[in-house]
């Protein structure tokens, strides 16, 4: 009789240690999908942020500017005001600069090594 009253004891708190075991899997699963929708969510700001970087880089966009800074300034070139210095009311105005060709930065795969 001892014996058995023993054995349940023992079968009882192995019962009780795998209930806490499982219970902290099912927690840090928890906490792991948690964490992992975060970071797809900072991920998918990221990806934003990179699309409004190139949109605003991209050398049309940077020509067009170029080109409208270039146009403000002999407006306020004209009025005594120099290209380089500050105007009264706006930015400084540096001179035009023609744009580099994107193919002059691209790489040929097979020279660069990698994939």
């Amino acid at each position: 009789m001892l014996k058995l009253i023993a054995a349940m004891i023992g079968f009882l708190l192995m019962a009780a240690a795998l209930l806490g075991l499982r219970q902290e899997q099912i927690n840090l699963t928890s906490q792991c999908a948690h964490l992992y929708s975060k970071i797809l969510s900072r991920q998918h700001i990221l990806w934003d942020q990179q699309t409004q970087i190139a949109a605003n880089t991209n050398t049309m966009t940077l020509t067009r500017r170029l080109a409208r800074q270039t146009s403000a300034a002999q407006v306020a070139g004209g009025q005594g005001v120099s290209a380089t210095q500050p105007a009264a009311n706006g930015p400084v105005v540096q001179p035009a600069v023609a744009p580099v060709p994107l193919s002059s930065f691209s790489r040929d795969a097979s020279q660069s090594g990698g994939p």
